[in-house]
């Protein structure tokens, strides 16, 4: 299957995956940034591992992997603006 048929089908996968509707990639986000920052995240191997283990946390271990990744990335801006 190739073609439109075979990227709808695929745009509804994802869409599925990410338990959102279809609708959420027909335009784009108010917030053009954020966007970026999300679709960089979903094309890199290591974004799809991250978000696949996410998916499998329960809530308060999402909020602990979400403070540890913001201590990692705030010291790693401190350093770079040191």
């Amino acid at each position: 299957m190739s073609g439109p048929s075979h990227s709808a089908e695929l745009l509804e996968r994802i869409a599925a995956a990410l338990g959102v509707p279809v609708e959420a990639f027909r335009a784009p986000p108010p917030d053009a940034a954020a966007f970026a920052a999300i679709a960089g995240l979903f094309f890199a191997p290591e974004g799809r591992r991250l978000a696949a283990a996410y998916m499998a946390m329960r809530p308060e271990d999402r909020a602990a992997l979400l403070n540890v990744a913001q201590v990692i990335a705030d010291l790693r801006a401190q350093r770079g603006a040191a």
